[in-house]
């Protein structure tokens, strides 16, 4: 597989009304315990309710049996799960979730993180590596407790704020999109929920120039009964509409808020979203650098910075100042003789067009670059993965090497060896580019894609399995069949970079941690892949550590990481030496992350002597930041993350220490976070900006109404930022309890939340 497949199992209230594939899987809640969906599920009004989450992969919900929809002699899989819930009617208090499916005793991020203070969404799923047969399975358990009305819980295929988060199961089959992922309404359809009730959905934001009409679109409203439904709609203006779809031009410029209201003859809904409307404008052209390279290597500029206020799509023009230009977003280009250029990039959005100006220095060539080498000419077959070997590409300075593949069916891939898997026959341009920090070089083969004749093999790995340091495991692959009775090949690696041969082996690891171990078998045309883990303990702790960072908690912004981490770590009451210790075992851990086993410190971590003046000597574990970045990209929302760090002896026994970091994630649109929520009287608002710019923060009652500014708009850093919210309109009177609308406008743009005001 490309990527550890994803499971997401969605909570409907309804059954979805998408266009089912031939190949539907079957997902719904039950509360009674009787493992089948009907009208007697309910959420129970008062106290708390159990929520059954099942999945069957066996059989769609005609009784046919299930299987790839690639492959009909395949079946479906599963080795993670993830649900996007949403209530309906009321609103609810989420949580825990427990996950009952036997695939991994680890916590996947999503899980480890999930957001539970949002009344109307929930988001959560478990992960492992252990491959689950097809069958029918309760999958999790959730609790929930009425907060308002009378809800029911619908699945939906994600969140349209957090667009990442779906409904889906990771599987071996490889799914529309070839990522091993089968998706709430792309790959399958069929899901019921709890109860029925009509949800309404406006679509948007929306934006657009006065005078110019502006379709809304409401078909993503949720109706799950058979009457048909009705659209009325309130653009803000004064004016109405009607229909799922209509268009409405804006005089003039402003922010509108727009109600659209359902109805199907017997219950009605209501939501809202925003229009704004701004003058037709030039579009902001932003060409990077400054750049610089040398005579006869390529140099790369990247415009798509770039931005048009109006959302219209752009056209790139570069000058490279020696008389050659180019199209497109960003450009690789070539000089030949020494001097400063300047750099020229022009964008027009069809109407309007606006320039920048950048420089590029060219230097006589004192750093050799690279030396790209992809492989192949390759030759395989369409739906089984295919292995791309870069590991000859070199570097004459000997500088590490980055890689980038580009497979010539609108995909990519990083890492020296890859595997990819082509959906159709054909023959197909592949690409690798390789850089070493300063200089990228490229080299160019060919992939030669046919449909196969036969049967794959069908690949069991065992495991997982358990062991301590030291200690020689048997993998055992003889459980792997061909259904032709081709002689087969095994490959092993164990995930500590080393590798095997046949269908059983003996591995010994020297670390403790839990390792991805794959086996790839090839019956001379199929190559197919399994994974399973192996966990590595050792004998029990028999030191005590203490862990800090000089200067108290750090705070890391994931995006902008350019300095490695320095941790001290010290012994406590004289537990051990530090010359006992293995410095290159040292390992920094995330309860969930994809980095399951950790990243290691930076060999080697030195003495440093007594940084904080306690009279006790410590040691300096550095870890880079791209190793950080894989430890902590899970993370979706500003976080004080609790991190483990775990070293081990020469003569065996480890140690332990914990350390809190304070996380912000890479991206700008962090949803805010409202602790507590309900609340009653105040709560605190948490969010985060990647960047300087005017921030604002206003609460709007159900009905749009402004009712309370938090913030006005006021320029401020990046990063995180704290407001206090009480339950005081700005006029002083107290508000009611129910639901609000909570806003934040920033350099990142827009976010809404829902909060709860408690009785």
């Amino acid at each position: 597989m490309r990527a550890l497949p994803r499971f997401t199992a969605s909570v409907f209230v309804l059954l979805l009304s998408f266009t089912s594939p031939a190949f539907a899987q079957y997902m719904f809640l039950d509360t009674n315990g009787d493992g089948a969906n009907d009208a007697s599920d309910r959420v129970n009004p008062i106290g708390p309710t159990t929520i059954d989450i099942w999945v069957d992969t066996s059989t769609n919900r005609d009784g046919s049996p299930a299987t790839c929809d690639a492959d009909e002699t395949t079946r479906l899989t599963i080795n993670q799960w993830e649900v996007v819930l949403r209530a309906v009617g009321g609103t609810l208090r989420w949580g825990p979730l427990d996950n009952v499916l036997g695939i991994s005793s680890l916590r996947a991020c999503f899980a480890d993180a999930a957001d539970t203070t949002d009344p109307v969404w929930y988001h959560n799923g478990w992960g492992g590596l252990a491959i689950i047969e097809p069958g029918r399975y309760l999958v999790g358990k959730l609790r929930v407790e009425v907060v308002t009305g009378n809800p029911g819980i619908m699945f939906v295929p994600n969140n349209p704020s957090q667009p990442t988060d779906i409904t889906s199961f990771g599987t071996q089959c490889a799914g529309k999109d070839n990522d091993n992922t089968y998706k709430l309404g792309v790959d399958w359809t069929d899901a019921d929920g709890i109860g029925g009730a009509l949800a309404a959905d406006a679509g948007g934001p929306y934006l657009g120039v006065p005078s110019t009409p502006i379709q809304f679109d409401g078909r993503a409203t949720l109706a799950p009964g058979a009457g048909e439904v009705t659209y009325s709609w309130d653009f803000g203006d004064g004016t109405q509409g009607a229909g799922p779809t209509p268009t409405h031009a804006y005089a003039e410029t402003g922010e509108y808020t727009v109600t659209l209201n359902v109805t199907d003859g017997e219950t009605s809904n209501s939501t809202w979203t925003t229009a704004k409307i701004i003058l037709q404008s030039a579009p902001v052209a932003r060409a990077g650098g400054p750049y610089a390279g040398f005579i006869g290597i390529s140099v790369f500029m990247d415009g798509r910075t770039s931005s048009d206020e109006n959302g219209d799509p752009l056209t790139y023009t570069w000058r490279f100042g020696d008389t050659i230009s180019a199209h497109g977003g960003y450009a690789f280009h070539t000089y030949y003789a020494e001097g400063l250029y300047t750099v020229t990039l022009t964008v027009s959005d069809g109407a309007l067009s606006s320039s920048d100006e950048t420089t590029a220095r060219i230097a006589s060539r004192e750093q050799r670059p690279p030396v790209a080498d992809a492989g192949g000419p390759y030759t395989g077959f369409t739906g089984v993965a295919l292995t791309l070997n870069g590991s000859r590409s070199s570097d004459p300075d000997g500088d590490p090497l980055t890689y980038h593949w580009l497979f010539g069916d609108n995909t990519e891939g990083v890492s020296a060896m890859t595997h990819h898997s082509y959906a159709a026959a054909g023959e197909y341009e592949v690409i690798l580019e390789v850089s070493d920090g300063t200089l990228t070089t490229s080299d160019v083969s060919s992939a030669t894609i046919s449909d196969p004749t036969g049967g794959p093999p069908v690949v069991r790995a065992g495991g997982p399995y358990r062991g301590v340091t030291g200690q020689i495991i048997e993998f055992d692959g003889r459980g792997t069949t061909d259904p032709d009775g081709d002689p087969l090949v095994f490959e092993w690696t164990f995930g500590d970079g080393r590798n095997g041969a046949g269908p059983t082996m003996g591995h010994s690891y020297r670390v403790v941690g839990e390792y991805p171990v794959a086996l790839v078998v090839s019956d001379g045309t199929f190559s197919i892949r399994t994974e399973t883990t192996a966990s590595i303990s050792t004998a029990a702790p028999r030191g005590r550590a203490r862990a800090f960072v000089r200067g108290g908690q750090p705070e890391l912004t994931l995006g902008a990481l350019g300095s490695a981490l320095l941790v001290q770590i010290e012994p406590v009451d004289g537990s051990f030496r530090l010359d006992d210790v293995d410095l290159a075992g040292l390992l920094l851990r995330c309860d969930g992350s994809v980095a399951a086993s950790g990243i290691r410190a930076v060999a080697p971590a030195a003495l440093v002597g007594d940084t904080d003046g306690n009279g006790v000597e410590e040691v300096t574990a550095a870890f880079r930041p791209e190793d950080l970045r894989r430890l902590l990209g899970h993370i979706r929302r500003p976080v004080v993350a609790a991190l483990e760090l775990e070293g081990v002896f020469w003569e065996g026994g480890t140690y332990k220490a914990g350390i809190k970091v304070s996380v912000i994630p890479s991206s700008g649109r962090f949803a805010p976070v409202v602790r507590p929520n309900p609340f009653n009287p105040e709560a605190t608002v948490s969010y985060s900006t990647s960047k300087p710019g005017r921030v604002g923060a206003l609460l709007f009652d159900l009905n749009g109404r402004l009712v309370k500014t938090l913030l006005r708009e006021r320029e401020m850093d990046a990063g995180s930022h704290n407001l206090v919210l009480d339950s005081r309109a700005d006029n002083g009177e107290v508000l009611s309890s129910g639901i609000y609308f909570l806003r934040i406008t920033g350099p990142d743009g827009p976010i809404v939340t829902r909060v709860s005001i408690a009785k």
